[in-house]
């Protein structure tokens, strides 16, 4: 078991490519792919199903995955407490967003935030709605912003309450 296989497995699943994975991992491409092969070798199934267009996670990778997320929230939990321990506090925040929050909301958030807290790391994970509800029951963020029904699975904070409104169309005329 080797913590940064498990790292650069959900990198890659992460960005759906060896090249973008080893660019955010600031390793090379050959280093993220021998850690793949090296994984599969020891599992004795294909994790990834590589094409030109990318990477995608493989029926059995996608049963990994879930396990190597929660090993490495445990490692990175187990490395806060001991950072507490020695008086520092350090981290990884995950968290799923879309555009208009991550253009509009979070800058100064964030701003604020990293002024507080200088040794906990922020990762953004930016889609729609249903890739960060996907996100959330898989563990891989931490916290999400999403727009949700009285019925969702989740804690739920609220931030703001928005007005729908409808503004016809008046060139529409119906005969």
């Amino acid at each position: 078991m080797s913590l940064i296989k498990y790292e650069i497995l959900n990198t890659v699943v992460e960005y759906g490519s060896l090249t973008k994975a080893s660019e955010a991992l600031n390793i090379t491409q050959s280093a993220v792919s021998h850690a793949i092969a090296s994984l599969e070798s020891e599992y004795g199934f294909s994790l990834l199903h590589r094409s030109r267009s990318g990477v995608r996670v493989t029926a059995e990778g996608e049963r990994i995955l879930g396990y190597t997320r929660e090993i490495i929230r445990w490692a990175e939990l187990m490395n806060q407490e001991i950072s507490l321990i020695r008086g520092a506090e350090i981290g990884t925040v995950r968290i799923g967003t879309f555009a208009s929050v991550s253009t509009q909301w979070l800058p100064g958030i964030l701003k604020q935030f990293r002024l507080r807290h200088p040794g906990i790391e922020i990762k953004l994970w930016e889609g729609d709605y249903a890739e960060i509800e996907n996100w959330l029951a898989s563990g891989a963020i931490d916290l999400g912003f999403l727009s949700l029904g009285d019925s969702s699975p989740f804690d739920t904070i609220t931030l703001q309450k928005d007005r729908m409104m409808c503004i016809p169309d008046t060139s529409f005329v119906m005969f």
